[in-house]
C-alpha cells in the first residue's frame, strides 16, 4: 500500500495554523487574568443577557432551585411563567451573596405582587442568622412597596428580636465587639435596608407623600422602626419622621 507524506506546503500550512491557535489560546487567558485583577464596574458588561441562564432554559426547570426545605414553605404555583424566570433570577443573586449584582436593577425595581409574596415567603424560610439574604428581600419589598401586605411585611421585620450575634442570631458571641461598626450594621441589615430605602425615596420623590395611602404605610413602618431594640435604628427611623412630619 502506498504511503501518503506531507508536502511542505501542507506542513507548513498545519504549524501556522498550530501557532496561531497557541496565541489565540494565551490571548485569552491574559484578557480572563487583566479582567480578574482590577475592579470591573457592572457597567462594563451586559450581565443582562449574558450572566444567568436564558428565559426559556429558567422556565424549563424553575423548580430546580429550590431546596427540599424551601419547597414546603415557598409556594412558586400561582406565578406567571415569567415571574417564574424572575424568581430563578433572584435565587441566583440570593446565593452569591452579591448584593451589588446589576440584576437587582435590571429585574426587580417592579414585580408582580404574587411575586413580593413568594419572596416574602422566601423571608421567612431563610435562617435568621441570613442576614445578607433577609437584608437583600427587605431591601426589594421596601424599594418597589404596592399593597397592604408588604408594608404589613415590613413593619413585620421591625418586630423581630434583633440579631445578637452572626453565629448565633439567639446568643452574643464571645466577642463581643460585634456591636461596633460593620458587624453591628450587618446585624441590622434587614431593619437598615428598609430605612435607607424610605429615606431615598422621600429625598427624590417627596410628592409621594400626597398618597395617603403611602403616607400611611410609610408612617405605621417608622412608628414600628422606633420600637425596634437598637438604638440606630430607633435613631433612623425618627430622623425620617421628623424630617417629613410623619
Amino acid at each position: 500500500m502506498k504511503k501518503t507524506s506531507l508536502s511542505r506546503n501542507q506542513i507548513f500550512i498545519i504549524t501556522i495554523a498550530l501557532l496561531i491557535a497557541g496565541l489565540f489560546q494565551l490571548y485569552r487567558t491574559k484578557t480572563t487574568s487583566e479582567i480578574s485583577s482590577h475592579d470591573t464596574k457592572p457597567s462594563d458588561f451586559n450581565f443582562h443577557n449574558s450572566n444567568h441562564p436564558t428565559q426559556q432554559a429558567a422556565l424549563n426547570t424553575p423548580q430546580e432551585t429550590l431546596t427540599k426545605e424551601e419547597s414546603s414553605t415557598v409556594n412558586t404555583s400561582n406565578l406567571t411563567l415569567a415571574d417564574q424566570y424572575k424568581y430563578v433570577v433572584f435565587n441566583e443573586i440570593l446565593v452569591s451573596h452579591n448584593d451589588n449584582d446589576p440584576r437587582i436593577d435590571l429585574e426587580f425595581t417592579q414585580f408582580s405582587p404574587e411575586l413580593h409574596q413568594v419572596i416574602i415567603q422566601k423571608y421567612n424560610s431563610l435562617k435568621p442568622e441570613d442576614r445578607s439574604g433577609k437584608g437583600l428581600i427587605s431591601y426589594l419589598i421596601s424599594r418597589d412597596m404596592k399593597t397592604n401586605e408588604d408594608a404589613e411585611f415590613l413593619k413585620k421585620v421591625f418586630q423581630e428580636s434583633p440579631c445578637l450575634s452572626l453565629e448565633n442570631c439567639q446568643q452574643f458571641s464571645n466577642d463581643q465587639s460585634h456591636h461596633s461598626g460593620t458587624t453591628a450594621t450587618t446585624l441590622a441589615y434587614p431593619q437598615l435596608a428598609i430605612l435607607y430605602q424610605i429615606e431615598r425615596q422621600l429625598q427624590s420623590n417627596p410628592e409621594i407623600l400626597n398618597n395617603a395611602s403611602k403616607r400611611s404605610h410609610l408612617s405605621q413602618i417608622l412608628a414600628q422602626a422606633e420600637s425596634f431594640e437598637i438604638p440606630a435604628v430607633q435613631n433612623k427611623a425618627r430622623s425620617i419622621r421628623q424630617k417629613y412630619s410623619l
